[in-house]
């Protein structure tokens, strides 16, 4: 593992610690929104993980972050059925 010693004399209006799901989403929707964020995480990116699946109530989310159009388009899935199964 390195460690990095990271000098701001910026301030910024938020600070995340933990860069995996809750934080990434966190620090990209402040930025989002006009607020500057400091995302800390310990561990080296990127790291593994599986993600093969989410859940249909992600997709609520993923549109908020304008991130819908991009999971549907590389996982070749439209999205939650609606038809009758």
């Amino acid at each position: 593992m390195t460690s990095q010693l990271v000098q701001s004399v910026d301030p910024v209006d938020a600070i995340v610690i933990g860069a995996g799901p809750g934080g990434s989403v966190t620090a990209g929707r402040l930025a989002q929104l006009g607020r500057s964020a400091l995302l800390l995480e310990r561990r080296e990116l990127p790291r593994f993980h599986i993600g093969e699946s989410l859940l249909p109530s992600c997709m609520i989310t993923l549109g908020q972050l304008g991130a819908r159009a991009r999971s549907q388009r590389s996982s070749g899935c439209a999205g939650p059925s609606t038809g009758s199964g």
